[in-house]
């Protein structure tokens, strides 16, 4: 097993074990990975409604192609899906305020990550995202955390793979 060296995805194993009743087991069952993927051809048009200082675009998909990747079981058939508000906050530029899901599917299985809300700021490099995925087919019953580190049309990646599910949400509780 890898050492896991991003601290933010560290903090989150480590929450994820101790939020677990998996315990020390669990430990032995996480598997670190790095990738690089490359978006491609749009598989899916938008569709616009423009309003007043802001411009709504949904519907899209893209296809995204795995350069490289440590792990196979994260290398196969990509596709993500955005919706997205062009939002002009009086600045010169506007910005981007979007939701998007990550779709992978090889041979063995299949992931899909949460719906993950963002920001794209004006003048920004890049943007990097955090994303849950929930395996099935062989992957049935892993989940990984995934940090994507986005550049244009590149994205570089680096997650953990777990053999458990995350723990359940918290529920909002008064504090006193």
């Amino acid at each position: 097993m890898k050492t896991i060296r991003n601290p933010v995805i560290a903090a989150i194993a480590i929450g994820l074990l101790a939020g677990s009743g998996v315990g020390v087991a669990a430990q032995d069952a996480a598997t670190e990975f790095t990738g690089r993927w490359a978006v491609g051809s749009q598989a899916l048009p938008d569709t616009e409604e423009p309003g007043d200082g802001w411009e709504l675009t949904t519907g899209g998909a893209w296809q995204v192609s795995t350069l490289e990747m440590s792990d196979p079981r994260f290398d196969g058939d990509i596709v993500v899906y955005t919706n997205w508000y062009d939002v002009n906050p009086g600045t010169t530029e506007s910005m981007d305020v979007r939701k998007s899901m990550w779709q992978i599917e090889n041979e063995d299985g299949s992931w899909q990550s949460d719906v993950l809300g963002g920001v794209d700021f004006p003048g920004a490099s890049g943007k990097s995202q955090f994303h849950i995925f929930e395996g099935a087919g062989a992957y049935d019953g892993l989940t990984a955390v995934v940090e994507l580190d986005m550049h244009g049309q590149l994205t570089d990646l680096h997650g953990v793979i777990f053999d458990f599910a995350l723990p359940p949400d918290p529920e909002p509780r008064s504090v006193e």
